[in-house]
């Protein structure tokens, strides 16, 4: 599996960036076969927005037909809309988390009774 990296603000404003600029969806692979190497390509509305290729060398060894179609879904699947739409989750998941930080750190600076009530409201807020 791949390490996951965290992502900074200046990375998501990034990708946003580079999600609203790329070309809009949808993306959608389709594969060609080259001269012994087959090509997969991402498809946008009206050309193609990526290419993934497999690599054979002398000896065989190298990046497979099935690598290539996997990365080929992979790319139709991260398309703008897509990245996007993850960005917004993650900003709203990320407001929840702000939101009920604030909620509990107001319960610990409350009276028994007070912090029964914060409690009551954590648990709506969080069903």
């Amino acid at each position: 599996m791949t390490e996951l990296k965290k992502l900074s603000p200046g990375d998501i404003d990034e990708l946003e960036r580079l999600a609203n600029a790329a070309t809009s969806g949808p993306w959608e692979p389709c594969g060609k076969d080259r001269g012994g190497c087959v090509c997969r390509f991402v498809y946008g509305p009206d050309d193609v927005v990526a290419k993934a290729t497999c690599s054979i060398d002398n000896d065989g060894e190298g990046y497979t037909a099935e690598q290539a179609t996997r990365n080929a879904f992979f790319i139709a699947a991260a398309n703008p809309a897509t990245v996007l739409a993850l960005l917004s989750e993650l900003s709203a998941a990320q407001a929840d988390f702000a939101r009920l930080a604030e909620l509990g750190n107001l319960a610990r600076s409350r009276t028994q009774a007070e912090q029964d009530e914060l409690s009551a409201l954590l648990r709506k807020a969080t069903s």
